[in-house]
Parts: structure tokens; sequence; C-alpha cells
């Protein structure tokens, strides 16, 4: 899996730079999600999948999350956060929704994924390649580390770099 190369469109709208002591500071949020458990490889659950998305607080998403936001109470989930896996599986708070207006719900997350000016990058553990737990985190900390050091530059640009 890569770096995303089209974050989707930038519409402008920055919203005011960090200030500490008169200094404006560039502030990098990464936040950190994943999928799948590091329990044994099962055909329907053959991945371990970090998800990392990166967000330049200068950058405002403020109206894009407000725009999902108000989609979503319009399929009666106020004050939703939006699980793709369950959402896709029909499980959980979606399982009583038919795919007809799941497929909405989806459709209008992945368009706040477009709008919005952030990045992702995934980090993929195939399950049956790893024989236990040490060996899953090991294949996931090594991607991790050449993420890292290949936008070395990208991530030192920042003044503070926030892991959430």
């Amino acid at each position: 899996m890569g770096w995303s190369q089209d974050p989707g469109p930038h519409f402008g709208g920055e919203i005011s730079p960090l200030f500490l002591w008169g200094i404006i500071l560039r502030d990098l949020s990464i936040f950190v999600d994943e999928s799948g458990d590091y329990g044994a490889y099962e055909y329907h659950a053959p991945y371990y999948i970090v998800s990392l998305v990166l967000h330049e607080q200068s950058h405002n998403i403020y109206p894009h999350i407000d725009k999902l936001n108000a989609q979503l109470e319009s399929f009666n989930l106020p004050n939703h956060t939006v699980h793709a896996g369950p959402l896709i599986r029909g499980e959980g708070v979606y399982r009583d929704l038919l795919p007809e207006t799941r497929r909405p719900i989806f459709y209008r997350l992945f368009q706040f994924v477009r709008a919005s000016d952030i990045r992702y990058h995934n980090l993929l553990a195939i399950k049956r390649h790893a024989k236990d737990s040490v060996e899953l985190s090991a294949a996931l900390s090594k991607q991790l580390a050449i993420f890292i050091r290949e936008h070395l530059s990208y991530f030192q640009s920042f003044d503070r770099v926030s892991v959430l």
C-alpha cells in the first residue's frame, strides 16, 4: 500500500496557524487506526491494517466535517463516527440498514476524504505470512520505518508532529 497520491482537491480556507509566544508553528496531526486483529489467520480476516491519516493543521477541513455530519444526520446517525468495515459488512449500528442505505453513507465518507486536504498511508500485514503476533508486529514496524525514512524531510518540515 502506498502514500496517497491524490488526497483530493484543496479548497483553501486556511485556518489560523498555531501561535506560541508570537512564533508561527507548523503542526501536523497523525491519526492512527487499525483494522483486524493479531489473532490467527482466518479466511474472512486475512490482513491486519494500520492506517495513518495525516492532517496539516493549517489546512481547514472543518467545512467538510460539518457537511459530512449534516449528511449523516439525514441518515439518522447524528454525532456518528463512520466505521467502514462494519458499514460495508452491515454489522453493529448498521445491522438494520439495507445495502441501498449503507452505500450512500460510504459514498459520503469517500467524498469527505476526497474533498478534505488530508493524506493517508496504510500499513498492511498478511496474517498467513506471520507465524505469531511478534512477526506480525515486526512486519508492520518495518513498513512504518520505511515510510518514515522515505518521507523524513516532509515530517521534519513541521515544528510539531502529534500522533493521536
